[in-house]
């Protein structure tokens, strides 16, 4: 699979997560652990699918952060990215320990914005991409 085949496959999955995400709106029926977890998981997807459009790397990784730091090494404009480092915690933490105190501090409609916006923009790069060859 070249870079650009894997970045469309990232994207595809990176937009399972993000339709959860809009199916968990009730805290009582879904923690903010796992909403929380879907929101990392489509954000990490999204950011693995902008690096590998651009025929980057990135090592085997779950930080936002580091991947967010990757784009930036690679010319890309992350500015106001810095808000997405916030679900790092989700990614393995909050899925293998009970942590009462973080629930109700995801704003789920806010969040899903977030990650949709997020992977709007890296779509309308892949199809910039594909439209320029």
């Amino acid at each position: 699979m070249n870079d650009f085949d894997h970045a469309k496959s990232m994207l595809s999955l990176a937009s399972y997560d993000l339709n959860a995400l809009k199916g968990m709106l009730d805290p009582n029926v879904f923690a903010e652990n796992i909403f929380g977890f879907h929101a990392q998981q489509s954000v990490e997807k999204t950011l693995k699918a902008w690096i590998s459009a651009l025929n980057g790397t990135y090592p085997h990784i779950h930080d936002i952060e580091e991947l967010i730091i990757i784009l930036k090494s690679m010319n890309c404009n992350v500015e106001g990215m810095e808000d997405y480092v916030y679900f790092n915690p989700y990614a393995v933490q909050f899925r293998y320990t009970e942590y009462d105190i973080l629930d109700g501090t995801l704003d789920r409609n806010d969040t899903i914005n977030k990650v949709q916006a997020l992977y709007d923009h890296v779509s309308e790069v892949i199809r910039e991409i594909e439209r320029n060859g």
